[in-house]
């Protein structure tokens, strides 16, 4: 019994000490760098209508081939044109007006549509015009986006995480000198980085149209305008204060 009460006594006498040791400061800090992209993809596609499928799907591969051997004569290798999606789809009869709405199933296929899209990896972003162009006049009439990004963030990311650790600890200095403690030593560092679309961004998207009729007339080239991508990271730091 006496041991027991002894060793309740030390824990009472040490539990002071300890709380007085475990005072902290809670900080976040966070840093941006903004740098311009240095390759861009491109998605573009052919879509093909016919009553037959075979039609369909001929008028779609020689437009699509045309397009491929566009893109190569203007330097775009082989290797950086890639097939993103192929499909065949019926197109059904349209209910006549005034009748209820039939399942596909139940109506008569009138056609077959066939979209063939490919994504084009382009490291001189002065092309992107061009290849945009090129693909219109070879016989692409359906795009997505162009987006922009960097091929390796991860020297960025590293600068930038340095940097969020310098505005926690200056943030830090801040508040302690405020509430007269001294910063002894880093408890915790948590990262806020949570990937992409989360707390930083190695990509930029702009929208693009192109359209399926070639150009008549002599015309400007499709202007395409980019901006730097910013590189953020956040941290939260707990340091230990006296």
């Amino acid at each position: 019994m006496r041991t027991i009460l002894a060793a309740a006594a030390a824990m009472l006498l040490a539990a002071p000490a300890y709380a007085l040791q475990d005072h902290s400061i809670a900080v976040d800090g966070s840093a941006t760098i903004a740098v311009p992209p240095d390759y861009a993809t491109i998605t573009l596609g052919v879509v093909s209508q016919a009553n037959a499928v075979a039609d369909a799907l001929g008028e779609n591969s020689a437009k699509m081939h045309r397009v491929i051997e566009a893109l190569k004569a203007i330097g775009i290798p082989e290797r950086d044109i890639a097939t993103t999606d192929f499909s065949i789809q019926p197109r059904y009869e349209k209910v006549p007006a005034g009748q209820e709405y039939d399942s596909d199933d139940m109506r008569a296929i009138a056609g077959y549509a066939v979209r063939n899209n490919v994504r084009v990896t382009i490291g001189d972003l002065s092309k992107i015009a061009k290849v945009i162009d090129v693909s219109v006049n070879a016989g692409a009439n359906a795009s997505n986006q162009v987006n922009f990004a960097l091929r390796d963030p991860s020297q960025l990311l590293d600068k930038v995480r340095i940097a969020a650790m310098e505005a926690a600890r200056h943030k830090a200095e801040v508040f302690a000198a405020a509430a007269h403690l001294k910063l002894i030593r880093v408890l915790s560092v948590s990262d806020g980085r949570t990937g992409l679309g989360g707390a930083y961004s190695d990509y930029q998207t702009v929208p693009i149209v192109v359209t399926a009729e070639k150009a008549t007339t002599e015309r400007q080239p499709t202007p395409v305008l980019y901006s730097d991508i910013g590189i953020s990271d956040s941290v939260t730091v707990v340091y230990a204060t006296d």
